[in-house]
């Protein structure tokens, strides 16, 4: 199943404000995948497998967690189509 992914993970009880750290983190994770992605100040766009995708997603929690985290809020938005691939590129392209 091969769709779009946008999500944001929202760490609740850190120590700080601040949740660059993190997002740096995920970003750190999400460029050594295997899928295509777009970072923008809210949250990030990943094409590919959906299955693969929130495994890989459920990892960035998992990484978040591991450093103190004690609640991880995450929003996930999946566009799957199934009358024809939908992708990042194409999307954008639809708009021009």
């Amino acid at each position: 199943m091969y769709g779009l992914v946008e999500f944001s993970v929202v760490p609740i009880g850190s120590s700080s404000t601040s949740v660059s750290r993190f997002v740096k983190i995920a970003h750190n994770i999400i460029k050594r995948s295997e899928f295509k992605f777009e970072l923008s100040s809210m949250g990030t766009i990943l094409e590919g497998d959906i299955e693969k995708i929130l495994t890989l997603i459920l990892n960035i929690n998992n990484e978040i967690e591991s450093l103190g985290v004690k609640r991880i809020l995450t929003n996930i938005k999946v566009d799957y189509r199934v009358d024809k691939v939908s992708t990042i590129a194409g999307k954008l392209e639809s708009i021009k």
